[in-house]
């Protein structure tokens, strides 16, 4: 928080990365108890960032896809979709 806090200081806004995993290091998103924590613990920074005035936007899967199967990229965007949505509801200012 202390580095959203010199970048509001500063004027400037940020697009806020929000971590997820990545098939091609490892993460199962056929795991549904995996995927439901990662999601937890995304949608927890969002509830405790989602007023800070240095956040624009939230960024979502960065090249998460990359190197994946089709199944494995179908079940991620799935999931990356869920928690838009989610992230979406809890922040309707913040794109």
């Amino acid at each position: 928080m202390e580095n959203l806090d010199r970048l509001h200081a500063a004027g400037i806004t940020v697009q806020y990365g929000l971590s997820i995993g990545k098939p091609r290091q490892g993460f199962d998103y056929s795991n549904q108890e995996a995927v439901a924590k990662q999601r937890d613990a995304a949608l927890a920074l969002v509830k405790r960032l989602k007023s800070h005035p240095a956040i624009l936007t939230w960024a979502l899967g960065n090249e998460s896809e990359l190197s994946a199967n089709e199944a494995d990229r179908l079940r991620l965007w799935a999931a990356l979709e869920d928690l838009r949505g989610r992230s979406r509801r809890r922040t309707p200012t913040i794109r």
